[in-house]
């Protein structure tokens, strides 16, 4: 298995091209890693919850005097 580094382009239709490389016909696997600020187009919601004061977050008050 090998790997390709290439640049492509999402259009506003959700279609993704590709350009400078040569791949045998078939079905690929892809991973795609967003750079360039991209994730800021996403617009996912933030939620901003305060903590309780009392919020047991300790590991014996999770799991017990064991600390399992």
């Amino acid at each position: 298995m090998g790997a390709v580094k290439a640049r492509i382009t999402v259009a506003a239709d959700g279609t993704v091209s590709l350009s400078g490389v040569t791949l045998p016909p078939g079905e690929y696997t892809a991973t795609l890693v967003e750079a360039d600020g991209a994730a800021e187009a996403l617009k996912l919601p933030v939620l901003d919850w305060p903590w309780p004061e009392d919020l047991p977050l300790r590991r014996e008050d999770m799991y017990g005097d064991d600390g399992r």
